[in-house]
Formats: C-alpha cells, sequence, structure tokens
C-alpha cells in the first residue's frame, strides 16, 4: 500500500488561481492529499 500525504499548497488566492488549481491537480494525480488555506479564517493576533 502506498502512503499518502497532505501537501499544503501555498500561493495567493486571486491573482494565482490557474497555478493553484494547477498544483492542486499534480498533488491529485499523484494521488496525494491537497491541503490549502482556505479552511483557516483571517482574524485579529
Amino acid at each position: 500500500m502506498q502512503k499518502k500525504f497532505k501537501v499544503f499548497i501555498s500561493l495567493t488566492f486571486t491573482d494565482l488561481e490557474e497555478d493553484r488549481q494547477a498544483a492542486v491537480q499534480a498533488v491529485l494525480n499523484a494521488r496525494h492529499i491537497p491541503a490549502g488555506m482556505e479552511p483557516f479564517k483571517a482574524g485579529d493576533t
């Protein structure tokens, strides 16, 4: 059984959308799990 990795994709959201989609697709094609910034909320710190 091949090990699956969660791969964090960190690109700016609006100006690199096509690049982000290509990166996500490459991770999926390699049968790994893409992860990104979408679940995180902006907040005051």
